[in-house]
């Protein structure tokens, strides 16, 4: 990884210690809009030391986006990176279903250390550049990167992209939150879509000692692992997924059907992800509102002493 110049390492060490106050917000917008007008992706540094690409435009309508969580932030989900490295150890694998920009990748990547892989699957093309970039800046050689989405079966389907909440990219018709006007620059490009487990048998991901299985598909979990059920069955791996309202409801499913999934290739248990650590749940799902989404992990039911004891 290149050094970082004196300089850059003095803004970031301020923009990761100091607490939230006034100026450093407007430090931080004033940042921002030399980006807008670069109109180029630009590198920033996150507190776990990894270095991503991200997108000036996200922000612009909505905060709570992975791009601008992780520039103004220099971190996204705590409490999944936090699951996430106390699942993974040297030597494992993990897998990215969805790894938009390389958040939880690079985490991933860092945990598991050189001896271990990380496969990460981003189908958009101008989030795959940024993903593949940041894995060439981190120096990440355990990465390898697929630009196919995962189903339940191959075929092809049109992704729908939004810039501005390059996250919420989705192969379901869902509506964005009433919030997020509609956008000039959005668009959908047509992807690959194949199973995981046939990505296996083929030999196109070594699905050796995987110990994590992350899918963030905005709407297509389901469909996702129903295309992995021979993996989640033969490897048991921790299973960590985004029940999001608006998309499953859109693409016809509830956490009831990944309860079903899971109870057929063997006893899983579901924990919420929470800032306090993991913790069981027992809900459906039906009492979230439109806009709501919560962090979900299935964990297998022989391994929930460690889930409970390492995780917290």
């Amino acid at each position: 990884m290149r050094k970082l110049a004196l300089p850059e390492r003095v803004y970031h060490w301020w923009f990761h210690h100091l607490p939230s106050h006034p100026g450093k917000e407007r430090v931080l917008r004033c940042l921002h809009r030399l980006a807008l007008r670069s109109g180029k992706p630009f590198v920033w540094r996150m507190r776990n030391g990894s270095r991503l690409v991200l997108d000036p435009r996200e922000g612009l309508v909505y905060t709570g986006t992975v791009g601008w969580r992780c520039f103004l932030d220099g971190v996204w989900e705590p409490h999944v990176e936090g699951y996430l490295r106390a699942i993974l150890e040297p030597g494992d694998t993990a897998i990215d279903v969805g790894a938009n920009v390389g958040y939880f990748t690079a985490a991933m990547a860092q945990a598991v250390g050189p001896a271990g892989r990380v496969v990460s699957f981003e189908p958009v093309p101008e989030i795959r550049d940024s993903l593949t970039r940041a894995i060439g800046l981190n120096d990440f050689e355990n990465v390898k990167v697929l630009d196919c989405a995962l189903g339940s079966r191959e075929g092809a389907s049109d992704i729908s992209v939004d810039p501005r909440v390059a996250g919420s990219s989705s192969l379901v018709s869902a509506p964005l939150p009433p919030s997020i006007p509609p956008s000039p620059e959005a668009y959908s490009v047509s992807v690959k879509v194949r199973p995981l487990d046939d990505l296996i048998t083929s030999g196109e991901v070594d699905a050796s000692n995987v110990k994590l299985l992350k899918v963030d598909a905005e709407g297509s979990e389901l469909d996702v692992l129903r295309g992995a059920t021979k993996l989640i069955e033969a490897a048991r791996p921790h299973v960590v997924f985004e029940l999001n309202a608006v998309a499953s409801r859109a693409a016809g499913w509830s956490l009831a059907d990944i309860r079903s999934l899971l109870e057929t290739v063997g006893g899983y248990d579901l924990y919420q992800l929470t800032d306090d650590g993991p913790k069981p749940f027992e809900g459906g799902g039906a009492d979230l509102r439109e806009g709501d989404f919560i962090d979900l992990a299935a964990a297998p039911s022989e391994k929930f002493a460690f889930v409970t004891e390492a995780a917290t």
